[in-house]
């Protein structure tokens, strides 16, 4: 199960690579929905990667890492012609990543949950 974990995980990053730098039709003309997208997009991807790293200490690096991920990716945007930089986007990209942190916090982990169902998480 945490083999199929990873594997989510690792195609989560690339999707979140992929639409960040990849040429895509125009957005909704809604404001600000994008900074919903990106809050989202880094709280499920901080949840899910939480659920393989127990320790608080090891969830601060994974969200650390993903906050230089998101100002990294806005960065690189720069060289492209199709999309902006936008300082509220690294914004929306941090609280999506506390978000995401809280909850995998206050809530049980899915290998936990797995091992009292007797799911074998190996």
């Amino acid at each position: 199960m945490r083999r199929v974990w990873y594997g989510i995980g690792w195609l989560g990053i690339a999707l979140l690579l992929y639409l960040s730098l990849a040429q895509l039709p125009p957005a909704l003309s809604v404001d600000h929905s994008d900074k919903l997208g990106h809050l989202l997009a880094y709280c499920v991807l901080t949840y899910g990667w939480a659920q393989l790293l127990p320790a608080i200490r090891q969830r601060f690096w994974l969200g650390l890492g993903f906050i230089t991920l998101g100002i990294a990716l806005e960065y690189l945007q720069l060289w492209t012609s199709w999309h902006t930089f936008d300082y509220y986007d690294m914004v929306a990209n941090t609280i999506g990543v506390a978000a995401g942190g809280i909850l995998a916090t206050v809530t049980p982990s899915v290998f936990l949950l797995a091992g009292r169902l007797g799911i074998r998480t190996d």
